[in-house]
């Protein structure tokens, strides 16, 4: 808010092909950038950001690279710790949470085995798109509820748990009340019971 609405920071000669934006919240598993050279059969997994953009392999400009073997990424997502409504409020520098495999920015050139690179299970307010992301993905989803598709995929369900904590809840209340009133409630019904059989007959 003090500084207002900016795309590119320019504190200390921020490059806008690579720095746009605020970055801090930015999740990567790989970044290249000014590099030559051959890739080799990499995996990278479960890269997330709770505010920001998170990507698998990302191929930044000045970079002549070729990838060879499998390449395979899995388990990327961004703004997990947001809401659809908070990322409709966001302003520059913070830009939607963007969700990616492999993408290549602004002159870069990959050279690549056509169906060896593949993404898997990526979750963004939004996905890069074929032309500037590298290989199939799969199970790729743009999501406006992001939390509930990440707590799908991951098989957790947050309901169930609470049922679950709930009835445990109830049944330590149960026990306790047994405990604490039962054995009283017994000792009276005995008493009562014991005053019923010295009670004389009135004929």
């Amino acid at each position: 808010d003090t500084c207002g609405e900016y795309q590119v920071s320019t504190i200390s000669q921020e490059d806008p092909d690579i720095q746009w934006g605020y970055t801090a919240t930015r999740a990567h598993g790989m970044i290249i950038d000014y590099a030559n050279g051959i890739f080799d059969g990499i995996k990278i997994e479960n890269i997330e950001s709770n505010y920001g953009s998170s990507w698998g392999m990302n191929i930044y400009k000045g970079s002549d690279i070729e990838l060879t073997g499998e390449i395979i990424v899995n388990d990327i997502v961004a703004g997990s710790g947001l809401a659809m409504d908070e990322v409709s409020g966001l302003i520059l520098p913070n830009y939607v949470p963007r969700g990616c495999s492999i993408e290549v920015g602004t002159d870069a050139n990959v050279i690549w085995d056509a169906g060896m690179s593949v993404g898997n299970g990526v979750i963004g307010y939004e996905l890069c798109d074929d032309e500037t992301r590298i290989g199939d993905c799969n199970d790729c989803v743009l999501n406006g509820n992001l939390n509930e598709s990440k707590r799908d995929k991951k098989g957790l369900m947050p309901p169930v748990w609470i049922v679950v904590v709930m009835i445990y809840g109830v049944l330590m209340m149960l026990v306790c009340y047994i405990k604490v009133f039962g054995i009283k409630d017994l000792k009276i019904m005995k008493q009562m019971r014991m005053d019923e059989e010295t009670m004389p007959l009135l004929m």
